[in-house]
Formats: structure tokens, sequence, C-alpha cells
């Protein structure tokens, strides 16, 4: 079993910048109608006061190595940074195994002289 925001955690991995910032209407091109509290709840994009993510929507970004930093309600955008543990791979609900890929610049360059 998959969920639909696992698509938002892909799309972030792809994009691989330590921050992005995505309207609304963008992210729900990617896993459709946000529910009414993702449009007024700071807690709903998984921000805490401790850190932690509760929510299961959440995880997958998490897993994945974001965290969603600043949901401005006004502007209808959420931005995502590179803020948690970034696993090398992680299992997802259905059991299958994630890789990531990691960021540009954050593999060190082998240079041999």
């Amino acid at each position: 079993m998959t969920s639909n925001y696992d698509g938002l955690a892909d799309h972030l991995v792809t994009i691989g910048a330590a921050t992005i910032t995505l309207t609304f209407a963008e992210v729900e091109t990617i896993v459709g109608p946000l529910p009414v509290a993702a449009r007024f709840l700071v807690a709903w994009w998984g921000v805490t006061a401790s850190g932690r993510y509760a929510n299961a929507h959440a995880l997958g970004w998490w897993h994945a190595g974001y965290v969603a930093d600043r949901p401005d309600f006004a502007a209808q955008t959420v931005t995502f940074r590179v803020g948690s543990p970034r696993p090398v791979a992680w299992r997802v609900p259905d059991g299958s195994l994630r890789l990531r890929p990691a960021l540009p610049g954050s593999c060190p360059s082998s240079s041999r002289s």
C-alpha cells in the first residue's frame, strides 16, 4: 500500500535542492486535492514544537530527508528543507524499498594525482 504523498517525497528527492518552495496548487498536482486542514493548520504539515512528525502523510517527506519548514497560508505555499537524516533507503508501506539519490554536492569527489 502506498500513500498519495509518496509522490511528493519522490518529487522532492528528484529535485534534490536543499530548500524547495511549492505552491499548494503544485502540491495538489502531485498528490491530488489537499484536505482543508492543510490550508490553515501548521501541524498538518508535520511541524511540531518538538520537531517530530506525528502525521503519517508527513513521514513520507521526512523519510526522504525533508521537513515542511514554512507553510505560508497567505501565499498558499510551503517550503521544504533538508532537515532530517537522509537515509540511503527506507521501506514504504507496501514493503518495497526506496533508494534516495545523494543531494548535489553532498558526495565528496574523488581526485587522484
